[in-house]
């Protein structure tokens, strides 16, 4: 693909946005996410309720936001269909195609939803396009536009990451690893205990002045094997997510006052579950990276060179410890809040 096909995809997919159904109608909604305003338009009021949802705890009244992203439902019109050309990506391990070209514009195209995401870093737009709204994947519905505001923040000096972060009294706590690990369910049980929450999945992190992590989604997500340790969180279940029966909470609606935009971190610690619970050791900072960045990149696509470097410099400076949870997850606050004290 030449760099003018390329970016003639770009500006075709954003200039039909204006031309589709007038009766659609269009949701305008500006967010403030760090200190960045982006300023979303979507089609569909059913698809917009889906995205802009997830992302209430970053809604501010409109403004004029330098960064613009148009989201999308439905068949496009003739000519602009074939808005990839697969003999130009590379196939990642989960079937998705992802490219990153020289004229400064990034895609993301999953084949199975027919599903598109474009950041174009020159103007600072993006795109986000499904040929239809059923076939939405339920990690999509609970994470929004996830790739985009990964290469969004990327651009503003911020690095999403999958990891989770919860703190007390402005301080607070990068927690990572894989799936399974018991990063979730530790930030969850932390916010049943009324600690201060920014994530359970994915944190945007800063390492200016002082590393930070910074909120972006308020919703969150709970295994089977987890859901029932938490009873007085049953009042913010949204959903249950199709593909892997996870439960998804609408934290931001139901403790508004414990989601906080951001948290100064002081400490990173790296769960595993086990039998009983023990003392937290102290990890290098390369052990965390090893456990942080695979799972980021496998999650995120075209993850960029920013936020490797941004990962780096904050697991350098942070103290990372290794902590093993026990099969109480009511136990894992107690924990953490001993790191918390060590550190702080």
């Amino acid at each position: 693909m030449t760099r003018s096909r390329r970016r003639t995809q770009f500006e075709t997919l954003w200039s039909n946005f204006e031309h589709r159904d007038p009766h659609g109608g269009v949701i305008h909604q500006d967010l403030l996410i760090g200190e960045n305003r982006i300023g979303l338009s979507l089609h569909n009021n059913a698809f917009a309720t889906t995205i802009l949802n997830p992302l209430r705890s970053r809604w501010i009244e409109g403004d004029t936001a330098a960064t613009q992203v148009r989201v999308m439902a439905g068949p496009l019109p003739d000519g602009t269909d074939e808005v990839v050309d697969l003999r130009s990506t590379s196939f990642s391990v989960d079937g998705c195609l992802y490219a990153v070209d020289d004229d400064g514009i990034t895609f993301s195209y999953t084949p199975e939803a027919t599903m598109l995401s474009m950041w174009d870093r020159q103007s600072q737009r993006g795109l986000f396009w499904i040929r239809e709204l059923a076939l939405l994947p339920s990690w999509e519905q609970s994470a929004p536009l996830i790739h985009l505001f990964h290469w969004i923040s990327a651009h503003h000096g911020l690095a999403l990451v999958h990891a989770a972060a919860v703190g007390c009294d402005g301080k607070g706590l990068l927690i990572i690893g894989p799936g399974g690990t018991g990063k979730s369910t530790s930030a969850i049980a932390c916010l049943d205990a009324g600690w201060q929450y920014v994530s359970d999945d994915y944190t945007l992190i800063s390492n200016t002045p002082v590393p930070k992590a910074i909120n972006l989604y308020g919703a969150g997500k709970l295994s089977p094997s987890s859901v029932d340790y938490f009873p007085s969180l049953q009042r913010a279940v949204v959903a249950i997510r199709a593909e892997d029966d996870k439960t998804i909470f609408d934290f931001a609606a139901e403790f508004p006052h414990q989601i906080v935009n951001s948290l100064e971190l002081v400490g990173v610690v790296f769960p595993h579950l086990g039998t009983a619970p023990q003392p937290a050791v102290r990890i290098a900072s390369i052990v965390a990276a090893q456990a942080l960045v695979p799972s980021t990149a496998f999650q995120l696509r075209a993850i960029r060179p920013e936020t490797i470097g941004t990962i780096g410099a904050i697991l350098r400076s942070l103290p990372c410890f290794s902590v093993e949870l026990g099969t109480d997850r009511h136990e894992a606050p107690r924990q953490l809040k001993q790191i918390l004290e060590e550190v702080g």
